[in-house]
């Protein structure tokens, strides 16, 4: 009865801890805390990993072909495109920030984290796409200056960037690319290598 007993306890307690030590584990756990609406919950996908190139993640995807349900069109704005939960996610994302300020659109935002390596790079350019893919003319602009790496979707060299701009040595539109997925999305990367 005493070993039941103290199973029980410590069970309850540990659950009591786990409840208030403020830990989230769950997208409903974040929504209840938070209590502002909840755009998009972007999942993790292999794929899209390290700020690999473009290149590079789309001949995975179109070696995914065979099992998607439509021909395989690499992000062309005016074919279908590629589909996966990833890429919905952010497209989802793209659509809630277009419509969470209907009469007043938002022009530009910051995506950011507070640790290196989450992602901010892969959802910034992927999220630019989105934006693009819907006719909008998109700039993205790379102000990581520690670690740039926008620049690694589009195998770019990166021959002037941001700095560049910024010390007066070059003009915007020296800087600015366009990129090759789509006319309306133009990279600016952040440092000259």
């Amino acid at each position: 009865l005493g070993t039941v007993l103290g199973l029980l306890l410590g069970g309850g307690v540990a659950i009591l801890v786990d409840k208030r030590s403020g830990k989230i584990h769950t997208v409903e756990e974040l929504k209840e805390a938070a209590r502002i609406p909840l755009l998009a919950s972007i999942p993790y996908d292999p794929l899209f990993e390290n700020g690999q190139s473009l290149d590079l993640t789309m001949n995975v995807l179109g070696k995914m072909e065979d099992h998607l349900d439509f021909p395989f069109e690499p992000y062309r704005p005016k074919g279908r495109e590629v589909s996966t939960p990833y890429l919905e996610s952010i497209r989802l994302l793209s659509t809630g920030i277009r419509l969470s300020e209907p009469d007043n659109p938002i022009r530009s935002f910051t995506v950011s984290s507070a640790n290196p390596n989450a992602g901010k790079s892969t959802i910034s350019f992927h999220l630019g796409h989105a934006f693009a893919s819907m006719g909008q003319k998109t700039l993205i602009v790379d102000t990581d200056l520690r670690r740039p790496s926008l620049h690694r979707f589009i195998n770019l060299s990166n021959p002037r960037g941001l700095t560049d701009y910024v010390s007066g040595d070059c003009s915007l539109s020296d800087v600015t690319v366009s990129l090759p997925t789509d006319d309306n999305l133009l990279l600016v990367p952040s440092l000259s290598l």
